[in-house]
C-alpha cells in the first residue's frame, strides 16, 4: 500500500520526466524493465524496435546521462527505484 501512495504521489514527476522521451526511448526503457541488457541482439532489437547500433548507443548514453538509467556489470537497471515501479505499471 506505501509503494502504491508513493508511485501515486510521483505520478506527475514521472510523467514529466518521460514527456520528452522518444518512443524508442521509452522503448528502451520497457527492454530494461523486462531484464534485457544485450541491446544490440537481433531478437531485441526487433522486440522492441530499438533501432540501429547507433541508435541503440545514443539512447543509452542519453538514458543513463539523463539518470534514468544506468550500468551494472553487464546490465542496465532504473536509476530510481520508485520511477521504475512506476514505469512499469505504465508502460509494461
Amino acid at each position: 500500500m506505501r509503494t502504491r501512495q508513493l508511485i501515486d504521489t510521483d505520478m506527475p514527476m514521472c510523467m514529466n520526466d518521460t514527456e520528452n522521451l522518444t518512443a524508442v526511448q521509452t522503448d528502451m526503457l520497457r527492454a530494461v524493465a523486462n531484464g534485457e541488457y544485450r541491446f544490440n541482439s537481433i531478437p531485441v532489437v526487433r522486440k522492441y524496435e530499438l533501432g540501429s547500433v547507433q541508435t541503440i548507443t545514443r539512447n543509452k548514453r542519453m538514458l543513463t546521462e539523463r539518470d534514468f538509467i544506468e550500468k551494472e556489470g553487464e546490465l542496465y537497471v532504473f536509476s530510481d527505484p520508485v520511477f521504475e515501479r512506476w514505469f512499469k505499471r505504465e508502460y509494461c
